[in-house]
C-alpha cells in the first residue's frame, strides 16, 4: 500500500519565516517558482501565497521543505544580483513564448520600469549575462506573469482539427454558434476570422479569440 505523503501544520511560526524570506529576498513565490530547480509537480504559487496568508492550514512536508530551502539558498535583496544559470534562462524563454506577445507589446508602453531596466537587452540578457539585477528579473518574471497566453499562437493543424472536431460532435456549424453567441453581446471573433484560421489563409490567432470559440463549444452537448 503505497504510504501518503506526511502533512504538517502551517503555523504562525512556519507563515513569519515564509514571510521573512520572502521580505529579505524580495523574490515573490512566482518569481521564486519561475528560477527554481526541481520544482514538485503539484506546487505552484498560488498554494505558497494560501500558505503565507493562512487560508491552507496544511502542507505536504516535502513541498514545504522544497520552497523554504529554495528561498534561503537566495541571496538578500540588497546584495542585488542573480545567477544566469541555464535554468534560469530556459524557465524566462519559456515564460515570454507563453505570453504569445512581443518584447515591444509586453515591455514598451510601460511606465513602471526599474531603474536602467532596458527590455530591448531581453535576448541578450538570455544569450549571456552572467548575472542580472534581482529587481530586474523580478520585474521581467512579473511582467511575464501577468501577461502569460494573452498574445497570439501558431494556427497549428492539431487546433484546426480540434475545432472541426467540435463542428461535427455537437452538429453546430460556425455561422449558427456565433449568431447564438451574439444574441446578449457582439461576438468575440467573426466567422471570416474562424474561416481564415481553417483554410490556413492566416498563420497566426489571437489567443483569446480561440479560447472564446473552444468554450462557446463546451457549452454544447453533443448531438
Amino acid at each position: 500500500m503505497r504510504k501518503k505523503p506526511e502533512k504538517v501544520k502551517i503555523t504562525q511560526e512556519i507563515i513569519a519565516e515564509l514571510k521573512a524570506e520572502r521580505t529579505r529576498t524580495g523574490m515573490s513565490a512566482a518569481a521564486l517558482l519561475r528560477g527554481g530547480k526541481n520544482v514538485p509537480e503539484k506546487l505552484n504559487s498560488t498554494m505558497i501565497n494560501a500558505w503565507m496568508s493562512g487560508k491552507t492550514g496544511s502542507a505536504q512536508s516535502a513541498i514545504l521543505d522544497y520552497v523554504v530551502k529554495t528561498w534561503k539558498a537566495l541571496p538578500n535583496r540588497d546584495e542585488v544580483y542573480i545567477e544566469m544559470t541555464d535554468d534560469v534562462r530556459e524557465s524566462l524563454n519559456t515564460a515570454f513564448k507563453k505570453t504569445g506577445l512581443s518584447l515591444k507589446r509586453l515591455f514598451d508602453t510601460r511606465t513602471d520600469h526599474p531603474k536602467d531596466f532596458n527590455w530591448r537587452n531581453f535576448h541578450s540578457i538570455l544569450a549571456r549575462y552572467p548575472k542580472l539585477n534581482m529587481d530586474h528579473y523580478k520585474y521581467i518574471i512579473d511582467v511575464l506573469e501577468a501577461n502569460e497566453e494573452q498574445g497570439y499562437e501558431v494556427i497549428s493543424d492539431q487546433l484546426c482539427m480540434t475545432i472541426r472536431s467540435e463542428i461535427r460532435r455537437t452538429g453546430v456549424t460556425i455561422p449558427h454558434i456565433l449568431r447564438r453567441a451574439g444574441r446578449n453581446e457582439p461576438p468575440l471573433v467573426t466567422q471570416t476570422t474562424v474561416y481564415n484560421w481553417l483554410n490556413g489563409k492566416v498563420k497566426r490567432a489571437d489567443r483569446k479569440e480561440v479560447k472564446y470559440l473552444l468554450d462557446l463549444y463546451k457549452n454544447i452537448p453533443d448531438k
